[in-house]
């Protein structure tokens, strides 16, 4: 799927950047590498804060390939805290990109139903 930017320039999707870094196209595996190193930063931001047992990454993240999780993983760890990483996990959705709106109904029906979570 392309999208077009305001200027009206074809942009590539996420997965289709994904999908050119698995070939070794250079730019799409520098963007790729940016990229796991800012979302790493992010989540050492709060690894820093919460000090969590775990991160579950959901959506598009979950289901890129082992590396780009191995890449977020050390951006995360070597941005965070140490007293604040050291039990912290970081792991895929075991439901992929359906975790998050599986989650939201499985709440929105227990919300209906008149029970809490």
């Amino acid at each position: 799927m392309r999208t077009a930017g305001l200027d009206g320039e074809n942009l590539l999707s996420c997965r289709e950047i994904f999908e050119l870094s698995y070939t070794n196209s250079p730019i799409a595996v520098r963007v790729v590498k940016e990229n796991a190193e800012l979302v790493g930063i992010g989540l050492a931001n709060l690894i820093s804060i919460f000090a969590p047992e775990i991160i579950v990454l959901g959506g598009g993240m979950s289901e890129a390939n082992d590396n780009y999780l191995a890449m977020i993983r050390k951006s995360a760890f070597d941005n965070s805290l140490e007293n604040c990483r050291s039990e912290v996990k970081i792991e895929r959705a075991h439901l992929g990109s359906t975790a998050s709106l599986l989650g939201s109904a499985y709440y929105s029906m227990t919300r209906l139903a008149g029970k809490s979570i």
